[in-house]
């Protein structure tokens, strides 16, 4: 029998793709955010004989989902991680994509303690920066 890495495109078949192994692989190329052309040149296999197997089987279309949920539960807790460690830039990441109106390219909102037009500006991870005049 041969391997299931060395089947080319012409001999791929619905059962290949549908095989627990090449279920396990898209899945993982999904978790590295690859799109589905993408997968169907990693495998070599027929772009039409993919979509068949797809459309006749939800197995292909929830390993791709499971893989793609993997890889954001990665990303999320990496970047959780980074902004523990008090990593500047993934805090600051974080707060520019949860909270574009207060912290998306604003040159007063900045992380760190800041003095700018006198005022002093202090990150508070939880829950909102505190703002001081350093006049008073």
């Amino acid at each position: 029998m041969k391997k299931l890495i060395e089947k080319s495109a012409k001999s791929c078949t619905v059962e290949y793709i549908l095989h627990p192994k090449t279920i396990k692989k898209i899945s993982k190329m999904a978790r590295l955010n690859m799109t589905e052309l993408q997968i169907i040149e990693a495998l070599k296999v027929n772009v039409a004989t993919y979509y068949k197997a797809k459309r006749n089987n939800d197995t292909v279309a929830k390993a791709i989902i499971k893989g793609k949920q993997d890889g954001i539960t990665f990303a999320v807790t990496q970047l959780m991680k980074a902004i523990k460690a008090g990593n500047v830039t993934a805090i600051k990441f974080y707060l520019e994509r949860m909270d574009r109106k207060t912290w998306g390219n604003d040159p007063v909102n900045v992380i760190g303690d800041v003095t700018q037009n006198n005022v002093k500006i202090n990150l508070v991870i939880n829950p909102v920066p505190v703002v001081k005049n350093i006049n008073e």
